[in-house]
């Protein structure tokens, strides 16, 4: 599942950025037109899976801002950063596709 409904892009893909290192995901960006017409836009999680890391707390936390980690299992995670708030998402959590 696309992870954001709207004014959503691929920023970085993998296996290589644009000028060619390594890249070992696929880096999804709200994009904004100048209004803020992004911010407060719900993130979903590509599938089914159980929070590993959570913070929601303000900080910097090593340039990732609020975010969480989901693992889907057999070796897949996403990871939701720069997110405004994470209300309610804590490590442990079972979460659905979707949500």
């Amino acid at each position: 599942m696309w992870p954001a409904d709207i004014n959503a892009e691929i920023i970085a893909g993998y296996p290589s950025y644009s000028n060619g290192s390594a890249h070992w995901g696929v880096d999804i960006g709200l994009y904004d037109d100048g209004t803020n017409v992004s911010r407060g836009t719900p993130i979903l999680a590509a599938c089914d899976g159980v929070v590993v890391t959570a913070y929601n707390d303000g900080n910097w936390n090593t340039g990732f801002g609020n975010y969480c980690i989901i693992d889907h299992g057999n070796g897949l995670k996403t990871v939701y950063r720069f997110v405004t708030a994470a209300d309610g998402i804590v490590a442990g959590a079972t979460v659905k596709r979707g949500d």
